[in-house]
């Protein structure tokens, strides 16, 4: 975007050439929609251990302005539980997939490291393989049913990020407020994450 300012603030008014240019509003307007749309795009892709996204989560997050991005993520977790008697076995498989959206603040700290805070929904998507009829804890949480439900999470810590792009890493704290049925529960998860900023 600099490069295009200083470009236009060289041109030669008198010069024939330029001033098609200059007296063609519409041409200025298009480059400059055009170099906005390259320069203030912002993406970021991550991988993130534990956080909203439990076990795992592959992240998108998109830059609305210096300071705001809009997160999009899927997750992984799965538990087991195995019970038996003196007949027989079974084994229940419990899997929950959380699907992230959030939206993040980030403000400079020092250098490229940034104070990170951000809230949204982890919408757990569980499965259940199996013995249906079993019941498999989580925390003090007893899953019986496979259903989907929504979570809220919140999200402090802080975050490598240059602003011309490239290595990213971020490292926090992400409670999330889950409640199954008739019972609630809070998890301190921390998080961490690495991932890559791209224009």
């Amino acid at each position: 975007m600099k490069r295009l300012i200083l470009y236009i603030n060289k041109l030669d008014i008198s010069n024939t050439k330029n001033r098609s240019l200059m007296m063609n509003p519409s041409r200025y307007i298009i480059m400059l929609l055009l170099s906005t749309q390259l320069f203030s795009q912002n993406n970021h892709i991550y991988g993130e251990l534990l956080g909203p996204g439990l076990m795992a989560s592959i992240n998108y997050e998109r830059n609305l302005d210096n300071n705001i991005f809009v997160r999009a993520g899927y997750g992984h977790f799965s538990i087991e539980s195995t019970s038996s008697n003196m007949f027989s076995s079974s084994k229940t498989t419990i899997t929950i997939n959380p699907l992230i959206l959030g939206v993040h603040y980030i403000r400079g700290l020092r250098g490229n490291w940034k104070l990170d805070a951000g809230a949204g929904i982890s919408y757990w998507m569980i499965k259940i393989e199996g013995d249906e009829e079993g019941n498999t804890t989580f925390g003090d949480l007893s899953i019986e049913a496979k259903g989907s439900y929504p979570m809220a999470y919140g999200s402090f810590g802080i975050r490598y990020q240059k602003p011309e792009g490239g290595i990213s890493v971020k490292l926090g704290a992400s409670p999330t407020f889950v409640k199954l049925e008739d019972e609630s529960e809070t998890f301190g998860f921390p998080h961490i994450s690495i991932g890559y900023t791209f224009q």
